[in-house]
């Protein structure tokens, strides 16, 4: 059995993430209606993902848009759980191909992340405010 705890949309499909058992799971669907395992590889020990975040950068308020411009870049979706057996915390981004593990430290999970315009990550967990390196 699935259970979910959070869904956002990337431009083209939704990604929901939760937990099957003791490990993270991933779905996705084109029209919400119907759901299937993720493509990309997601670790078989990865604990529960609690939740799912698609940051996309700030937009610029000068920036104008061009009919037949390029689309807007799609966002970075990361998803955010516990560290195994701690209260730290791991942010897990996905790429390509799989669903990478970037460590958060010890100051436990996420509840909110926001995209800075340098690109560094903001991370925030109860009262400590996280900044992560561009990625």
């Amino acid at each position: 059995m699935t259970e979910l705890t959070g869904v956002v949309h990337d431009g083209s499909a939704f990604v929901a993430v939760g937990a099957a058992g003791r490990s993270a799971r991933v779905l996705t669907s084109d029209s919400g209606a119907g759901w299937a395992p993720d493509r990309r590889t997601v670790p078989d020990d990865a604990p529960p993902f609690r939740a799912v975040f698609a940051l996309r950068p700030p937009t610029d308020p000068d920036a104008t848009q061009v009919l037949g411009g390029p689309p807007a870049p799609p966002p970075a979706i990361y998803a955010v759980g516990p560290a195994a057996g701690q209260d730290c915390a791991t942010a897990w981004r996905r790429d390509e191909h799989a669903w990478v593990p970037e460590p958060l430290g010890c100051h436990g999970v996420p509840t909110a992340l926001l995209r800075l315009a340098d690109g560094r990550i903001a991370a925030v967990s109860g009262t400590t405010l996280l900044l992560r390196r561009r990625p």
